[in-house]
């Protein structure tokens, strides 16, 4: 997580709104931790309980 949190922070500053789609709380904790809102899908590799205690603010 913490290499893709970094690569999400190093880009960041490209655009003034973006979101980051995911479909694991390892991608959502990498959003949040960069700044980002955080789309998050199920249907994925994890299911959406894993998604659901991911840090979220809402």
């Amino acid at each position: 997580m913490a290499d893709k949190a970094a690569h999400l922070s190093a880009v960041r500053g490209l655009r003034t709104r973006a979101v980051y789609v995911g479909d694991t709380e390892y991608d959502v904790r990498g959003a949040l931790r960069a700044g980002f809102e955080a789309v998050d899908v199920t249907g994925g590799h994890r299911p959406a309980a894993a998604l659901r205690g991911a840090g979220r603010a809402r």
